[in-house]
């Protein structure tokens, strides 16, 4: 373990979540460019995100974790993980929900650190193995978990997301 990449991430704070919320809006933006609906993205709102990422920090669980890459004076990334969500999880399987990266911090290894970081923080709250869903058409995230060590298992879903259905596809990783 590689001090300096723990070092390169902290624990998200009350104060981050206008930074947060700025990136996941941003990060939407681009990445879903041509997946998701444009009307969709462009009515996204950093305000309203704000809010929701406030609600998120303050109601974090033991279980749970809110990571973020500090840049010069804002976030450049975040992570945050939970309990899994899907009916075939155990009580050892953690789900990776969301690690963003503000576009222009991509191929800078904020992405990275932060995996690094979460995987850590999993393993040392002792579970056996953490999940993840990404839409199917999103080949850049897809390249991204493949190269981090994370391998599909083939489980799909679909998802709705406002009138547009899209698909998922699951990815799993051992923690032990």
């Amino acid at each position: 373990m590689l001090m300096s990449e723990l070092s390169d991430t902290r624990r998200m704070r009350i104060e981050d979540a206008s930074s947060v919320a700025s990136v996941h809006v941003e990060s939407w933006r681009s990445t879903y460019r041509g997946i998701v609906d444009q009307d969709m993205l462009d009515s996204m709102s950093v305000k309203q995100s704000t809010a929701e990422w406030r609600g998120r920090i303050i109601s974090l669980d033991s279980q749970s974790g809110l990571w973020v890459t500090p840049g010069e004076g804002d976030v450049v990334g975040f992570a945050n993980f939970g309990l899994a969500r899907d009916v075939d999880a155990t009580s050892s399987t953690v789900e990776l929900m969301a690690l963003y990266v503000e576009p222009t911090a991509w191929s800078s290894g904020a992405g990275a650190a932060l995996m690094f970081r979460v995987l850590h923080e999993m393993r040392n709250l002792a579970f056996d193995e953490a999940t993840l869903w990404v839409l199917i058409e999103n080949e850049r995230g897809r390249r991204f978990y493949e190269r981090q060590g994370w391998v599909s298992d083939g489980d799909v879903q679909q998802t709705r997301l406002d009138d547009l259905i899209l698909g998922e596809v699951r990815y799993r990783i051992s923690l032990r």
